[in-house]
C-alpha cells in the first residue's frame, strides 16, 4: 500500500519537538514540506535556515526534518515500477515546490497502470492523449506514458528542468511502450492558445490543489483544458494534509464556473491496496465525447 512512512516513537517524538514553522508563521503538519497556508518553504525552528532540497538535517545547525514519506518512500531509481517498468525522477531536484514527488503524483501514476486499458476501451481508441497540469516531476504523466499513451507535461517554466530531464530517463522505456512524452510551458496566469494543442482524451494533475490562492488559476485551466477542441475526461488527485478548506473552496468555484464535479473517490476504493487512505480523486465531466 502506498502510504506515507510512519516514524518509530521515539523519532516521531523527536520530530514533533522539531517541527519547522512556516515563514508567515504557520506550524505545520510533520509530513508536509511546504506551508499549507502560503505554500512557501518551511524552514528550521531552531536556526530559521530554510531545509535544503531532498534533505533531513539542517544544513546549518544539523537540526532534523521529520521525513513526510512523499519524498523518501522511493527512490525513483527504478524501485517504483509502472506496467513492470521502472518509472525514474530526475535526481537533479530544484528549489521549488514542483520539484518534488507527492503521494498524488504516485497514486495517479498507480490509477493508471489499473485503468488506461479500460479507458481505451471506453473511449474506442488503441491509443489515448493526456495532458499534465502542474506536473512538478511528471510522475503521474509519465506513469500514463510508461501505460503506451501520449502525454504532454505542462508546467510553468521555471519548472521545466525537472519533467524534462525524467522524460529523457524513460524515454527508453516509453518508446518501447509504444508512448510518447513530451512538455510544454503553460503558466496558468496567461494560459496559451487552446488551439495551440488538439483534442485531449484525459486531462489530470495531482496535488494541484494545496493553496488557496492558486485556486482560481486552476479552475481557469481546467475551464481552457475544455475549451477549443475540449477535453473527453478530467481527472485531479488531490491529498489530505489537515487542508480540506481548500478542496471545498475549490469545489465551490468549480461549480461557480461551470465545471461538473461528477464525483470525488478515496483512491483505496478504486485502487485498493495500491491506494493511499488520505489521497483522492476527483471526477470532472469534460466538453467532449
Amino acid at each position: 500500500m502506498v502510504s506515507s512512512v510512519v516514524l518509530d516513537h521515539v523519532g516521531y517524538a523527536n520530530a514533533i519537538k522539531q517541527v519547522p514553522i512556516c515563514e508567515c508563521g504557520q506550524q505545520p503538519g510533520v509530513d508536509d514540506r511546504f506551508c499549507t497556508d502560503c505554500g512557501r518553504r518551511l524552514r528550521c525552528e531552531k536556526c530559521s535556515a530554510s531545509f535544503s532540497p531532498g534533505s533531513t538535517i539542517c544544513a546549518r545547525c544539523n537540526a532534523e526534518r521529520p521525513t513526510d514519506g512523499e519524498l523518501y518512500m522511493y527512490k525513483f531509481d527504478g524501485d517504483f515500477r509502472i506496467a513492470n517498468k521502472p518509472l525514474r525522477i530526475s535526481p537533479r531536484l530544484g528549489n521549488h515546490i514542483g520539484a518534488r514527488v507527492w503521494d498524488a503524483g504516485i497514486v495517479l501514476a498507480k490509477y493508471f497502470e489499473q485503468y488506461v486499458q479500460s479507458m481505451m476501451a471506453a473511449a474506442g481508441k488503441r491509443q489515448l492523449v493526456g495532458m499534465e497540469l502542474g506536473c512538478g516531476t511528471g510522475i503521474a504523466g509519465l506513469g500514463f506514458a510508461l501505460m503506451g499513451q501520449r502525454v504532454i507535461l505542462s508546467d510553468m517554466q521555471v519548472a521545466q528542468e525537472e519533467p524534462v530531464a525524467s522524460i529523457e530517463l524513460n524515454a527508453s522505456d516509453i518508446k518501447t511502450a509504444g508512448g510518447s512524452a513530451e512538455f510544454s510551458i503553460l503558466d496558468w496566469s496567461s494560459l496559451r492558445d487552446r488551439n495551440d494543442f488538439g483534442h485531449f482524451d484525459v486531462a489530470f494533475g495531482a496535488d494541484v490543489i494545496w493553496y488557496s490562492a492558486l485556486v482560481p488559476k486552476l479552475v481557469q485551466a481546467l475551464l481552457w483544458v475544455n475549451s477549443g477542441a475540449g477535453a473527453s475526461k478530467i481527472l485531479i488527485a488531490g491529498k489530505h494534509r489537515r487542508n480540506e478548506s481548500v478542496f471545498h473552496e475549490f469545489e465551490m468555484q468549480a461549480k461557480a464556473a461551470g465545471l461538473n464535479i461528477l464525483k470525488r473517490e478515496l483512491s483505496t476504493q478504486s485502487l485498493g491496496d495500491a491506494g493511499n487512505e488520505n489521497v483522492f480523486f476527483y471526477h470532472l465531466a469534460g466538453s467532449a465525447p
